[in-house]
C-alpha cells in the first residue's frame, strides 16, 4: 500500500510576502494627512462627531505625516498643520486617538472615518 501523497504549499511563501508588504504599507504611494476636529472659536481639538454632524464652527485641521496633533481639549493651531489636507495627500477624517499622537507615515493605521481627499 502506498503512502498518502502530500500536497506542496508552495504558495504560502509569496503570499506572505504580498501580505506582508500589504501590512507594511509599501502598496501606498501617498502619504497620509490626518483631520483632528477643531472649534473654530476656541480653536481647540473637540470630538470628531461634531464635524462629521456639519455643525457650524467646527471644522477638520489637517496634520501631515510626522507631525504631532493635539489631543481633545489642547490648542491646534500651534502645532502647525492647516484647515485644508496638502495636495497629494490621503486626507484621513478623524479617528485619532483623543489624547493625541502623531501622525503615520502612510499605509495602515488608524480608523480613516472618510474618504480620500486631495490631489
Amino acid at each position: 500500500m502506498d503512502a498518502p501523497r502530500r500536497r506542496s504549499r508552495s504558495v504560502t511563501a509569496p503570499l506572505a510576502a504580498a501580505m506582508a508588504l500589504l501590512v507594511s504599507g509599501c502598496g501606498t504611494s501617498q502619504p497620509a494627512s490626518q483631520g483632528v476636529c477643531r472649534d473654530e472659536r476656541t480653536d481647540q481639538r473637540v470630538d470628531d462627531d461634531l464635524c462629521r454632524r456639519g455643525l457650524g464652527g467646527f471644522g477638520f485641521w489637517f496634520f501631515l505625516a510626522g507631525a504631532r496633533y493635539p489631543g481633545i481639549g489642547q490648542a491646534v493651531s500651534p502645532l502647525g498643520g492647516s484647515a485644508t489636507p496638502q495636495a497629494g495627500t490621503r486626507a484621513v477624517l478623524g479617528g485619532a486617538p483623543a489624547t493625541g499622537g502623531t501622525v503615520a507615515k502612510g499605509g495602515f493605521g488608524g480608523r480613516s472615518g472618510g474618504s480620500g481627499v486631495g490631489g
